[in-house]
C-alpha cells in the first residue's frame, strides 16, 4: 500500500486526496488551462514542473509514498530515483541544449527541517551551464562530497540535510546548520539574475509551467 499524507499537497495532488494546500489544483492550473502538470511517471515516482519554475524545464522528481527525505527511502527506490534523474538530466539536455543541476532539502523527520517547504520526498532538477559549488561554497556551509546520492541512507537518516549535485555530476552533502528556506532556489535565482524571485508561493511563473509541460516529456 503506498504510503500518504491527506494533508500532504504532493500527496493530493498524486493520489486526489483531499489537502489544505492545493495551491497546483485551485490557482495555477485556471491560468495554465491544464488538469495536470505531470509529464513522467515510473513505479516510484512522477516528473512534474514546480510551481515557481523561473526556468523553462525546472521539474521536481516526486516519490509517490509519503516520506520526509530521500534518506528515509528504500534502497530499491533511491536505485530507481537516481535512474530517473539521469533520464531526466538527458531529456533536458536534449530539449535545451543545457546541462542541470538536482538538489534536496532533505528531512529526518517530518518535523525537522533542512531549509524546504513541504516533508514530501521530491528532488529538483533545474537547466544549468555552470558549475554551481563555488558559489555555494562561498556561504561557508560545511560541504562534504559523496559518492552516490545512496549514502544519504547509510549516513543521514537521523539528520536533516541539503543535497546537491553539480552538472560536473559531483555530489555534495550540507548539514549540522540551520539554512534558509529554498537556500538553493536562491542561488539559482541569482544567478539567473532574478532578485528576489526565487520563492515559489509568490512567483509560479506559469508560463515556464506550461511550456515545459508542452516541450518536456520523460519516458513517453
Amino acid at each position: 500500500m503506498i504510503k500518504t499524507d491527506e494533508f500532504c499537497p504532493f500527496c493530493s495532488e498524486i493520489h486526489n486526496l483531499e489537502s489544505l494546500d492545493e495551491c497546483f489544483a485551485t490557482e495555477t492550473t485556471p491560468k495554465i488551462g491544464l488538469r495536470s502538470r505531470i509529464i513522467g511517471e515510473t513505479q516510484n515516482f512522477i516528473v512534474a514542473p514546480t510551481l515557481g519554475a523561473f526556468v523553462e524545464g525546472y521539474v521536481l522528481i516526486v516519490a509517490k509514498h509519503h516520506y520526509p527525505s530521500v534518506s528515509q527511502m528504500p534502497i530499491s527506490s533511491i536505485k530507481e530515483l537516481r535512474a530517473l534523474m539521469n533520464q531526466v538530466k538527458r531529456e533536458i539536455r536534449v530539449v535545451y541544449g543545457i546541462g542541470s543541476v538536482c538538489f534536496e532539502h532533505g528531512e529526518s523527520l517530518c518535523s525537522r527541517r533542512a531549509g524546504g517547504c513541504i516533508s514530501h520526498t521530491h528532488v529538483h532538477v533545474v537547466p544549468c551551464d555552470v558549475p554551481l559549488i563555488e558559489r555555494i561554497q562561498q556561504l561557508n556551509l560545511n560541504a562534504i562530497e559523496i559518492p552516490s546520492i545512496l549514502a544519504l541512507s547509510e549516513y543521514y537518516k537521523q539528520v536533516p540535510y541539503l543535497y546537491f549535485q553539480d552538472i560536473t555530476n559531483k555530489k555534495y552533502v550540507f548539514s549540522g546548520q540551520v539554512y534558509p528556506s529554498q537556500l538553493f532556489r536562491q542561488i539559482l535565482a541569482s544567478y539567473y539574475n532574478l532578485g528576489d524571485k526565487w520563492d515559489w508561493r509568490q512567483f509560479q511563473f506559469e508560463e515556464n509551467i506550461k511550456k515545459t509541460i508542452e516541450r518536456l516529456r520523460i519516458g513517453r
